[in-house]
C-alpha cells in the first residue's frame, strides 16, 4: 500500500513529530507544504493530511493543497496537534474531502506545546505516549484499505 502524508507544521514542530514517527516505522512518504504548493497524489492508495491548528483551523497551505490536489474518491486520514484538541478543528478538511467524494477513515489529535506572548500550554507535548498513539492510529487506519 502506497501512502503519503501531506504536512504543515510551523510553530514548534509538534505535528511533524507524529508524522516522522509514522514515516520511520512504515516508510510513509511525506510532502511538506512549506516546500511545495502542489503535488500529484493520484498514485497513492492512502493519503494523510497533518497540521497544527492555528486559530482553531488547520493550516492554510495544507487545506489549499487538499482542495487543489486530492483526487476524487481517495481514502484519507487526519493528524493534528493543538492547545486544546477537538476534532471540530478538522471540519474544513473533512468538508473538502467530501467535496472530492473521498472517505475520511479517521482523525488523530493530541495536545501540542505552544507559547504565545505570555501564555504557555502543554509543555512536553506531544510526548512519547501521544506519538506512539499516532503510530497505533495509523496501524488501524491502514488495515481499512
Amino acid at each position: 500500500m502506497k501512502t503519503v502524508i501531506v504536512l504543515e507544521s510551523w510553530h514548534k514542530g509538534n505535528t511533524r513529530k507524529l508524522v516522522e514517527a509514522i514515516a520511520r516505522r512504515y516508510g510513509v512518504e511525506q510532502i511538506d507544504v512549506r516546500k511545495t504548493k502542489t503535488a500529484d497524489l493520484s498514485g497513492y492508495d492512502l493519503i494523510g493530511f497533518a497540521s497544527g491548528v492555528y486559530v482553531e483551523r488547520p493550516g492554510r497551505r495544507v487545506t489549499r493543497l487538499l482542495r487543489d490536489c486530492l483526487p476524487e474518491g481517495k481514502p484519507v486520514f487526519f493528524l493534528y496537534t493543538c492547545g486544546s484538541p477537538t476534532d471540530k478543528y478538522m471540519e474544513p478538511l473533512r468538508k473538502a474531502v467530501e467535496q472530492k467524494h473521498g472517505t475520511v477513515l479517521g482523525i488523530y489529535g493530541c495536545p501540542g506545546y505552544y507559547d504565545f506572548k505570555l501564555m504557555k500550554r502543554n509543555q512536553g507535548h506531544p510526548g512519547e505516549r501521544e506519538i506512539q498513539g499516532a503510530v497505533r492510529f495509523f496501524e488501524e487506519i491502514s488495515k481499512k484499505i
